[in-house]
């Protein structure tokens, strides 16, 4: 199992999925099914989008000023470029093991500014329908084969918004607010799937591995 990277795409292949990152602008990451007469298509897909309130909605995103692998890390760099006031990187990071056949990736957010003030947000939109749980960080894909899961240290950054008044997700708004020349904003979250439905208690399970994982020295 290990990153494949040729020019602006990657995929990550095992146990009979695939993670597809697109790196242009919005960057894409989805999960599918490896080309077979029983594939089951996409499971879920997400889009990042750098969002200022101080620039109109239709400016050109941020790009992809470099993207490399590291052991079996996936890293992109979206440097601040005029007029934008901030830019931002992407750390993906597949977990060795599974969880009661369940795969899980870290996706790692992070954010920086060179201005003496700045107000940036990452917006986080799936393509596909999910399903907030009602009482903690899961979100659930509508066919119950992958899920979305926010660190508890990190939901007060990362802030799910419903589709109108149901429980389904239209975007994560990631970080927003003030932030300063010097500071590097952070926020991690966890993508898991597997096949067939996924017991709740599977993604409890994974929520509860991904709360004790260690922050790694580097990032």
């Amino acid at each position: 199992m290990a990153w494949t990277l040729h020019h602006h795409r990657a995929t990550w292949v095992a146990h009979q999925r695939n993670i597809e990152v697109r790196l242009e602008s919005p960057l894409r990451y989805s999960i599918g099914c490896n080309s077979s007469p029983d594939s089951d298509g996409e499971l879920a897909a997400f889009e990042v989008t750098p969002w200022d309130p101080d620039l109109p909605l239709n400016i050109e995103p941020l790009a992809c000023g470099d993207a490399y692998i590291r052991e079996s890390d996936l890293i992109a760099f979206y440097p601040q470029t005029a007029p934008w006031t901030f830019g931002y990187q992407i750390d993906l990071r597949p977990w060795s093991e599974t969880i009661e056949n369940v795969q899980c990736m870290e996706i790692w957010l992070s954010i920086s500014t060179s201005m003496l003030e700045s107000n940036p947000k990452l917006v986080l939109r799936p393509t596909s329908p999910m399903i907030k749980l009602a009482d903690g960080p899961i979100s659930i894909a509508s066919d119950g084969k992958a899920a979305l899961i926010v660190h508890p240290l990190d939901l007060s950054d990362v802030a799910a918004v419903p589709l109108g008044q149901s429980s389904q997700v239209d975007r994560w708004d990631i970080f927003g607010g003030f932030m300063e020349k010097g500071v590097i904003r952070r926020a991690r979250l966890l993508l898991a799937w597997g096949t067939g439905q996924i017991p709740r208690s599977t993604w409890e399970h994974a929520l509860d591995r991904f709360a004790d994982s260690p922050l790694p020295l580097t990032a």
